[in-house]
């Protein structure tokens, strides 16, 4: 993925975050030491909605890379699901994300990565919001070492009060479309989607 001159710049940039061991017991592979990576694995590997999530972020990268490279297929199955996922279409979200050239070519060569203003293990405590984790308006694109030592904190309270207050008001307007569709179909309003 990186030349070799690329992989020594990005080792020497991660080596003030990292500590990196003499003996060569943690090697640097995209800016995670080998302990990281391993308990990752584990933890995917035991805890089923980390792994799912984990999918999902492979998933919306991969969908928005692709989009970036301008590789075009027919619309299927992966196509829909970004969309449900995410709100809007591969185009739509790239341009919101890239606001310069420099953010494009990064998120190519991996440089720059895409992030979860709103943290996914903040939907740990507020499951009712849960299907709003990788929305449009959650994504935006930052430097791959600022995302990893942003890690799972919240940087800008401000933000975040927006967005979570904006996917609050998503969710009641889902409530109540999803409640006047069963009325127009005769339906009882069922308890289930007030709850």
């Amino acid at each position: 993925m990186y030349s070799r001159e690329e992989k020594t710049i990005f080792m020497k940039q991660t080596d003030q975050g990292i500590k990196v061991m003499s003996k060569g017991i943690y090697k640097i592979k995209g800016g995670e030491p080998a302990y990281q990576r391993k308990y990752q694995r584990n933890r995917r590997s035991t805890d089923k909605q980390f792994a799912q999530d984990h999918a999902d972020r492979i998933f919306i990268s991969y969908q928005i890379r692709r989009e970036a490279k301008q590789e075009t297929r027919t619309v299927g199955k992966a196509t829909e699901r970004f969309e449900l996922m995410v709100g809007m279409k591969r185009k739509d979200v790239l341009e919101y994300l890239c606001e310069t050239p420099e953010q494009l070519n990064g998120l190519l060569n991996g440089t720059y990565q895409i992030d979860h203003i709103v943290p996914l293990s903040w939907f740990k405590k507020n499951p009712t919001l849960t299907a709003y984790k990788h929305v449009w308006y959650n994504l935006r694109i930052i430097p791959s070492l600022q995302n990893q030592k942003k890690k799972n904190k919240i940087e800008n309270e401000m933000i975040f009060t927006m967005i979570t207050t904006r996917m609050k008001i998503d969710l009641v307007d889902d409530i109540s479309i999803e409640l006047m569709m069963s009325h127009k179909n005769g339906d009882d309003c069922s308890p289930a989607l007030l709850s």
